[in-house]
């Protein structure tokens, strides 16, 4: 088996077939299997995966798993790439999807050709919950290191993503399993060991909407920023605190953000508290940013 493609859903039955189709219509010469890791849907997935499967010509590259009991975004996540054979990993989430036939063949010849990378990635639509195209997520790097990742964060699209399955032969650290980042860990794990080859052309969408991770109200994004700053220092010391220079300099960025929400958001100043963690760096962090607008190089 060449590439095991990762999926994991929960709760998808509106976006599942268009992520699904994706997959199957890749154009490729040689043998791919679709994971599909179902944590237990509350609602027609099931069904409609198993239409497919016996309906749809290729669908006997589908593996299904409904699990009995939820195992948690990472877990299931975890599990997911765990159960594929293939050499390579590929992941595509219930609610993302690929738009490129040839995706697969592009990132496989080049691993293939190049030992010497653990990834391969690619420029990325992001879309709405009816698939309209709001942003095209892309870069100028060629090439991607640990240290491009640990100093600017999450921006590789996990459904861009294909990389080696032997980077996950040590398993996954334990702050895996409690973290909300969990593609942004996996992204680490596999950077750790080798570099990425990043492909401009656009391959893949990344949907926002409400029922999905990335859509969130300004509670919780504010939750998942605090988290954010946590986990980059379990990150710091799971990197042999090799790269403090560049986490310090995404932990500013975050820092930053922080604050700007607070001032769009100010009903949060009295959920996190003047005297807490957060609201120590609000305050650490306010009057650089009045500085800023005074001198009109911010708005807000």
């Amino acid at each position: 088996m060449m590439v095991s493609v990762a999926m994991i859903t929960y709760g998808h039955e509106h976006y599942i077939e268009e992520a699904i189709n994706g997959v199957l219509m890749q154009q490729c010469n040689f043998e791919v299997e679709l994971i599909i890791a179902d944590d237990c849907s509350p609602d027609h997935t099931k069904q409609i995966v198993n239409r497919i499967i016996s309906t749809h010509p290729k669908g006997a590259w589908i593996k299904y798993t409904r699990h009995k009991k939820n195992l948690g975004i990472a877990r299931n996540f975890a599990w997911s790439m765990l159960e594929g054979k293939g050499k390579y990993i590929a992941i595509c989430e219930g609610d993302d999807y690929w738009t490129d036939p040839l995706k697969l063949q592009k990132q496989v010849d080049f691993l293939n050709a190049n030992p010497n990378y653990m990834m391969a990635c690619h420029s990325s639509n992001e879309v709405d919950a009816n698939g309209n195209v709001f942003k095209i997520a892309t870069r100028k790097d060629k090439v991607i290191d640990l240290s491009i990742v640990l100093k600017q964060g999450w921006f590789i699209r996990t459904a861009s993503m294909l990389f080696r399955k032997e980077t996950l032969e040590n398993g996954f650290p334990p702050f895996f399993f409690d973290a909300y980042s969990t593609d942004y860990i996996l992204q680490v794990m596999i950077l750790k060991k080798g570099i990425c080859k990043y492909f401009p052309e656009v391959m893949s969408a990344y949907r926002r909407h409400d029922g999905g991770v990335s859509g969130a109200t300004p509670n919780i994004q504010f939750n998942r920023w605090s988290d954010k700053l946590k986990l980059l220092d379990k990150i710091d010391q799971f990197c042999d605190l090799k790269y403090k220079k560049e986490i310090d300099i995404q932990k500013a960025d975050i820092k930053m953000s922080i604050v700007l929400y607070l001032l769009k958001y100010p009903y949060l100043v009295k959920v996190v508290g003047v005297d807490g963690y957060l609201g120590h760096i609000f305050s650490m962090h306010f009057f650089k940013l009045i500085s800023l607008k005074l001198k009109k190089k911010l708005k807000f």
